[in-house]
């Protein structure tokens, strides 16, 4: 297990998420866009509970935002870096609770 490996995928995730939260910054910033809310989605479901909470909300981006970082950092471990899927694996949690950890201290100062 190579900790260069690690950080590659580490920091492709990070890199991921930084640009996947300015575009969303950017779309929202041209107007009201309220369709393109991934929230409002989810609770125009049929089998959705009627008022979705703010809770509910943030925990929805929290996990669309997190499970998509994995998914295109799985599909181009797969396609160009080839690691094992133990560094993967490593470097996924590791990014995981960094990210948590983010939040959370971000939460506590506020």
């Amino acid at each position: 297990m190579s900790f260069k490996n690690i950080l590659k995928i580490f920091l492709l995730d990070w890199i991921v998420t930084v640009v996947m939260y300015l575009v969303g910054l950017l779309i929202t910033g041209i107007g009201d866009l309220r369709p393109a809310d991934i929230v409002f989605y989810l609770s125009n479901l049929p089998s959705s509970p009627n008022g979705t909470s703010p809770l509910l909300d943030v925990l929805s981006y929290l996990m669309v935002s997190l499970g998509f970082v994995v998914l295109i950092s799985y599909l181009v471990n797969k396609s160009y870096l080839k690691l094992s899927i133990r560094e993967f694996v490593v470097a996924q949690v590791t990014y995981i609770i960094s990210a948590l950890l983010l939040i959370f201290t971000v939460f506590l100062t506020l």
